[in-house]
């Protein structure tokens, strides 16, 4: 049986990170959590351990590098053979990861992305602008991918690690290199439903203008594969 490792990157996410990982389900196989403190001001780390769930590591360090190396750190401490890649904001549900690891179980994936744009969402879940900049991505992705995604930016994926570790290289955000990476090294995509709900406390990190900025450097680094 296959073991999974949770992979939460987090940064400044005191008031989400304890639920978070309470939330997460017990698998019917090997599982652990791991939990990347990427340079925190605040107590994540902490509030991490005292949730006490069985088999978490928690790795801290001083400097904020971003989300896409934190999860290569992740990716470093994990033993698993699926990575589940989880927000630490509780904004996807963890009780859906049985449901987006089972197609790599089942053998009939080897990477699985969540999509937010099929169940109702929360109000206030995601900005007007945010769900256009994402739709806009989307379709870029899909081109490249060369099958309809209808959310590239969603914070819930698996796939299998022996596939994709050494072969990350953003700091940022990871998710447009994921999807791009996978389909380079021809793994099977599949795209799920998950529910998506309005962070419940502390603040997004996501900057609306920095965003539409950095959101079509991202893809075209992630087209031709430079760091």
């Amino acid at each position: 049986m296959a073991k999974i490792s949770i992979v939460i990157p987090c940064y400044n996410e005191e008031d989400n990170i304890g639920e978070c990982i309470r939330k997460i389900p017990e698998m019917n196989c090997e599982s652990e959590i791991i939990v990347v403190d990427d340079g925190s001001t605040d107590r994540t780390a902490e509030c991490a351990r005292e949730s006490q769930r069985p088999f978490l590591k928690v790795i801290r360090y001083e400097k904020n590098l971003g989300m896409g190396a934190a999860l290569r750190t992740g990716l470093q401490y994990a033993t698993g053979d699926i990575i589940v890649l989880l927000d630490a904001d509780y904004t996807s549900p963890p009780s859906e990861i049985p449901k987006i690891i089972e197609p790599i179980l089942d053998g009939k994936a080897d990477f699985v992305t969540g999509t937010r744009f099929i169940y109702t969402m929360e109000q206030n879940a995601m900005k007007t602008v945010h769900r256009l900049g994402n739709k806009i991505a989307a379709f870029m992705v899909s081109l490249y991918v060369g099958q309809h995604i209808t959310d590239s930016l969603c914070g819930l994926k698996a796939f299998k690690r022996k596939l994709l570790i050494g072969k990350l290289k953003e700091n940022s955000w990871p998710d447009f290199e994921l999807l791009i990476t996978a389909k380079k090294n021809k793994m099977r995509i599949v795209e799920l439903p998950i529910h998506y709900r309005a962070r419940k406390a502390g603040a997004s990190k996501m900057n609306t203008f920095k965003g539409f900025y950095r959101m079509p450097i991202l893809l075209i680094k992630s087209f031709i594969g430079i760091n």
